[in-house]
């Protein structure tokens, strides 16, 4: 009978008590590949769930913008309707210019389905204006009109320079009233 001789234990390696089971490596691969999945598919969530939240927050806000446009076009638009109205009766000459009382009628009667409106004007080219709304010292009080010169206006002069040669209405800037201690 041959011996048989075992060979002589290679430099560096492990002993065998001091292997590691196919079990752990097998594990770890496996936990790997877990890992790498879940994260994988959490960070496309993440792109997706972040594209997603923008896009409903920008419609969110073209709906609220929309709404408060409307809501704002629905507000003034009667305004725009009465003023129109009234430069129509001006323009046909159904109401004389410089007839100071009928323009304070026909001023205050253009009021009266605007509770949004505080006040009309009329003024000329020689700055003299007619006006009717709320008084300034008694805003909710029933309408009055008054005529006089606003030559000492530098707000309306702009004004008047500004919608020189417009045929068309249009909204002009917010004017501020010292009497009525704010804008319209």
């Amino acid at each position: 009978m041959t011996e048989q001789v075992s060979p002589a234990p290679r430099q560096g390696a492990l002993r065998p008590g001091w292997r590691l089971p196919i079990a752990a490596y097998l594990a770890a691969g496996f936990g790997g590949l877990i890992v790498a999945a879940v994260g994988t598919v959490l960070w496309l969530s993440l792109g997706t769930a972040r594209l997603n939240t923008y896009d409903l927050m920008r419609v969110t806000a073209q709906f609220a913008t929309g709404a408060l446009e409307r809501g704002v076009a629905a507000h003034l638009q009667p305004a725009r309707h009465a003023v129109e109205y009234v430069a129509r009766l001006l323009a046909d000459g159904s109401v004389a210019l410089d007839d100071d009382r009928a323009l304070q009628q026909l001023l205050l009667g253009s009021l009266a389905g605007l509770p949004q409106v505080t006040g009309i004007a009329f003024v000329r080219d020689d700055l003299h204006a007619v006006r009717a709304g709320s008084g300034a010292d008694r805003p909710e009080d029933s309408p009055d009109a008054s005529a006089g010169s606003w030559v000492d206006r530098p707000e309306v002069r702009l004004a008047l320079r500004r919608a020189q040669g417009e045929t068309e209405f249009q909204w002009g800037d917010v004017l501020y009233f010292q009497s009525l201690g704010r804008p319209e």
